[in-house]
């Protein structure tokens, strides 16, 4: 949400047919070079100059290249630079542009992005192949949609137009070493023009190590009916395990091709060598069905295919077997290669109070891992030597007074028989400093936070900071905020250092609770007896920035330090059919669906952001449930999630205007009336450039006291009512649209209903989700009273029940008394 874009992304798929109009537009993504990886369907896990595309490999085209950059020095053929906040420093050499932090190390938010000038299409041209290789110890993750820190190929027209979605683009990257990732396609019919974007919006470069380099680009177009393909290439896939048998496959090999395999038995500590059928480097099996020597087959048995052309045509391999056994499916993903499928389990309890007890780490792959290449970094000493391994379980005994009070962490390092490398970063706690009781945090059994067993209903806002408004004083906004009934907050800023604690403390002193980001690891163990720290930030705009293991890996680590507090994402929600949250429930304990409808300022906008918050929700209620169903399916305890839904109320980003007060109040109580554990709001201070060309103003809610007294209005409101909000939700009442329509332009019932027990008394939120009047019945037996709590206004009612009309996005609560009950 740092820096919210609105493009709408295709992945990948582009539905015209290509220029030619001989074909269904495909996609394909394959690796040259040294890209390699173990996958998890045992497909190919390397390639060099051959493309994979659905069931068959063959040689890549070569054509007309209309960009190419080594990055030796800067070149003109990058129509647009861009360094948010100049975070970040640019330096070529002979190794190309190598990319790093540029504030001395100080955590800060980056990005970079290059955008080429446009690139003319010869008209006679109807596929493309772009190549990039980059070295990278981190894997870069652009801003979904965005245009200036994105990795994608978008296709225009004379006016420069866009004619189809965006090709999106993915980088394999491996520490130490350069990695070239190659997207081939057909180019769009319409298209005459594309540009190149190549950047990321995260992870931030801070220390040295995570620095990466740009080495080479190339866009090259061509037609497929006359191109010339490579002359060589090859491709490694498996690994099978084999006793003993035959090598087939099925090809097609044209007059003037050649195709050959070779295979390779891993053996731990040992080099892989490829052989043919009589055990010698210099054989190859040249006719399906030759038997493997039986030597080779005492293990995981790896494929080696080298196909041979004449530039003209190629051979095409669509299967392999191995003693009857696949070697693979030969589609690789439809993004770059994955890293090896390591998987690093902590046998040892965290955190401990004791301090010197062993540790125990249980390291497993479904492929080979070469044990002979382990690295264990403790604390940044190399503890390696001192490793007992038996099997894949690692066990280091630790010398006396090693291990101390506080944060450990380990590094470890391991390749797989083809020199693909994977470091695996974890942390543990020793010892006996904790959060106190008092400030433990859980989620009841419906996803309402308790602190120490106590519910507590959050009504948060986003990026609190120093700003004019506040005179630059951080007391202040907080006094402020507590003062119109606000509970929790969130910064963008540092949590690190003196500038961490001076916003922790200015937040504890109003008594409000946080959810921020952890920083690192010491700063979470720094922070286990701040009592303000309600959730550690690990997500913003999740889905664009990280995978779902990645963010399950580090939930993961966080709870190894401190499990008493929350982890929580953020992130746009999608759709039923397409839901962003799905993949990564498991990610965190709690999620914010980023809900921004407002985006344009036109009369479809005012008809459904109500709706699309409604929508959003039922999202979220739908995934959970879909969740639950598969662990309950898998013998397991399904786990309680909360949600603390974040309402638009900003104007800028790309975001035309603010929600008007009847749309923020509507918005607001749709998504309580929906199922929200509680609520935030983006955001506090906007963030004005008007040096910028053109200049650009992103404004929030104390950018005016009208927008100020629209949001505080409700705040107040939801203040006042905690004690309710935090009560279980108990059967709506039956109710009826009686006048109006009875669906929103979505498609949900116009009037979201929610009722909640407090003190003998049932409370009725009812939310109009349509941009009409509608008059409403409810129908209770012996009911005795009922008052409209934001107005005080009683409602007239009979024995049966009551009704009420709700002018356009009305928001109702009705204090609801029947007679002979305790409610």
């Amino acid at each position: 949400m740092k820096r919210m874009v609105t493009t709408a992304v295709a992945e990948c798929v582009m539905s015209g047919a290509g220029r030619a109009a001989t074909a269904e537009m495909k996609v394909h993504v394959f690796v040259i070079a040294l890209a390699a990886s173990l996958l998890a369907n045992a497909g190919p896990i390397s390639a060099e100059k051959v493309l994979v595309y659905g069931q068959e490999a063959s040689l890549i085209h070569e054509g007309a290249i209309l960009l190419a950059d080594t990055f030796k020095t800067s070149s003109d053929v990058w129509g647009k630079v861009s360094n948010y906040a100049n975070g970040l420093k640019f330096t070529y050499g002979d190794d190309g542009l190598t990319i790093s932090n540029n504030t001395g190390g100080k955590d800060c938010d980056t990005a970079w992005g290059l955008t080429s000038k446009p690139l003319i299409l010869p008209k006679d041209v109807s596929a493309f192949t772009l190549a990039v290789t980059m070295r990278s110890a981190q894997k870069f993750f652009d801003a979904k949609g965005g245009d200036s820190y994105s990795n994608k190929i978008r296709w225009m027209d004379d006016e420069g137009n866009e004619v189809c979605p965006s090709t999106q683009l993915k980088f394999d990257t491996q520490a130490g070493r350069f990695i070239t990732t190659t997207l081939s396609g057909l180019i769009p019919v319409n298209a005459t023009r594309a540009v190149l974007s190549l950047g990321a919006d995260s992870p931030n470069i801070i220390a040295a190590a995570e620095s990466m380099t740009l080495r080479d680009v190339s866009f090259q177009v061509y037609n497929p009916k006359n191109a010339t393909y490579a002359t060589s290439g090859t491709m490694i896939c498996g690994p099978v395990n084999a006793k003993s048998g035959t090598l087939t496959w099925s090809a097609e090999v044209p007059e003037g091709t050649s195709l050959s395999l070779q295979v390779a038995t891993y053996k731990e500590g040992e080099a892989l060598t490829f052989v043919g059928p009589d055990g010698t480097e210099k054989s190859s099996f040249t006719q399906s069905g030759t038997a493997i020597p039986k030597a080779l087959t005492q293990g995981k048995v790896l494929v080696r295919a080298t196909f041979s052309g004449n530039g003209k045509a190629t051979p095409v391999l669509q299967s392999v077997k191995v003693a009857g056994q696949s070697a693979g499916r030969l589609a690789l993903r439809s993004t770059a290669i994955d890293p090896m499928t390591l998987k690093v389990v902590q046998k040892t309890r965290s955190p401990l109070k004791e301090l010197d007890v062993p540790l125990q780490v249980l390291v497993t792959d479904d492929y080979p891992i070469r044990w002979d290449t382990l690295k264990l970094v403790l604390d940044d000493k190399d503890i390696t030597q001192n490793v007992i391994r038996e099997g894949g379980l690692l066990t280091f005994l630790p010398m006396e007074g090693q291990f101390t009070e506080g944060v450990h962490e380990f590094i470890l390092t391991l390749k797989n028989p083809i020199n693909k490398s994977l470091a695996i970063k974890q942390a543990f706690f020793r010892g006996t400093r904790t959060v106190p009781q008092a400030h433990r945090v859980t989620l009841r059994d419906d996803g309402m936070t308790l602190v120490n067993g106590k519910p507590f209903f959050p009504i948060g806002i986003y990026s609190v900071c120093k700003r004019e408004f506040n005179g630059m004083n951080l007391d202040k906004a907080f006094k402020d905020l507590k003062a119109v009934g606000f509970n929790f907050a969130h910064t963008y800023g540092t949590t690190l250092g003196a500038e961490g604690d001076e916003f922790i403390a200015a937040a504890e002193k109003y008594g409000f609770k946080l959810f921020i980001s952890p920083g690192n690891m010491q700063n979470i163990a720094k922070r286990l007896e701040n009592p303000g720290v309600l959730a550690w930030y690990i997500g913003d705009d999740t889905s664009a920035h990280q995978r779902p293991e990645e963010l399950i890996a580090k939930n993961t680590n966080i709870k190894r330090v401190d499990p008493y507090r929350f982890t929580c994402q953020a992130d746009a929600i999608g759709n039923m059919d397409a839901s962003n949250y799905f993949k990564y429930i498991e990610g965190t304990d709690v999620f914010l669906p980023e809900i921004y409808p407002v985006h344009e300022d036109t009369p479809e906008t005012a008809r459904n952001c109500v709706a699309k918050v409604i929508r959003d929700m039922k999202v979220f209620h739908s995934d959970i449930k879909r969740y639950h169903a598969a662990q309950v399916k898998a013998g397991k305890t399904p786990e309680v999630k909360g949600c603390w839904p974040i309402i638009q109320h900003f104007q800028g980003w790309g975001w035309k205007r603010f929600p008007t007060r009847e749309e923020l109040r509507a918005m607001s109580y749709a998504s309580i009336a929906a199922g929200a554990h509680g609520i935030t709001w983006y955001t506090y201070g906007g963030f004005p450039h008007p040096e910028k060309d053109p200049p650009r103003i992103d404004y929030g809610i104390t950018s005016s006291p009208k927008v100020w007294g629209e949001i505080t209005e409700i705040a107040k409101e939801l203040s006042g009512l905690q004690e309710v909000l935090c009560a279980r939700n108990v059967e709506v009442p039956v109710f009826k649209v009686a006048a109006g329509p009875d669906k929103d332009v979505l498609g949900n019932a116009s009037l979201t209903v929610m009722a909640k027990r407090h003190d003998r008394e049932l409370y009725v939120f009812a939310v109009n989700s349509v941009l009409e009047r509608i008059s409403a019945t409810f129908e209770f037996e012996h009911l005795v009273g009922v008052k409209e709590h934001l107005t005080g206004k009683d409602i007239a009612f009979t024995g049966k029940g009551f009704s009420e009309d709700f002018e356009p996005y009305g928001v109702r609560i009705f204090v609801v008394r029947i007679g002979g009950q305790e409610l």
